[in-house]
């Protein structure tokens, strides 16, 4: 419910409730970005990305890896280590905000893969995150059901991607 109402504030802030958000608003709005950036960590979909291989024989971290061999990138691995996230384990948007406000430059998210590779539609998603996250804050507060528990999102159900648990949200115009 904090990040909710954070998200709320800035977007009332920014764009009022008079118009819906722009792509131009995206700028303006650091804690929407951080979200966005906080919900690909947490919700790793494709947990070991696409596979890739060796085109020759190389040393990587000190392992040998033969020519041909397939790679999976473990990008749930990353999205969870503590070592590089401190706290994995909760979805904190702050995380990506420095001490003056401002967006971190760097997002080390790797839900879109990474490199020479990355997912042409990225940019597109992106925006299209900005979009509906942004216009149903501003028009809606989310909550749980009279009587209802948030489910356990450590019960995903794990294959090529991972799907959550199903549960239901009250929608509540603001």
């Amino acid at each position: 419910p904090e990040i909710q109402e954070n998200l709320q504030a800035e977007i009332d802030r920014v764009v009022g409730r008079s118009r819906f958000p722009t792509i131009d608003d995206r700028k303006n709005m650091p804690y929407a970005e951080a979200t966005i950036r906080e919900t690909i960590r947490k919700g790793t979909v494709i947990p070991l990305g696409v596979g890739r291989r060796a085109t020759k024989e190389t040393t990587l971290g000190g392992y040998l890896i033969p020519e041909n061999t397939l790679l999976l990138p473990n990008i749930w691995g990353h999205h969870n280590d503590p070592e590089f996230w401190g706290d994995p384990e909760n979805f904190r948007p702050e995380r990506w905000i420095d001490s003056d406000g401002k967006l971190m430059r760097k997002d080390t998210t790797f839900g879109f893969g990474a490199g020479k590779r990355l997912c042409a539609g990225e940019t597109f998603a992106r925006n299209t995150m900005f979009l509906f996250l942004t216009g149903l804050m501003q028009n809606l507060t989310f909550a749980l059901p009279a009587g209802q528990k948030l489910p356990d999102f450590e019960n995903q159900l794990n294959g090529i991607s991972l799907s959550l648990p199903d549960y239901w949200v009250e929608a509540i115009p603001r």
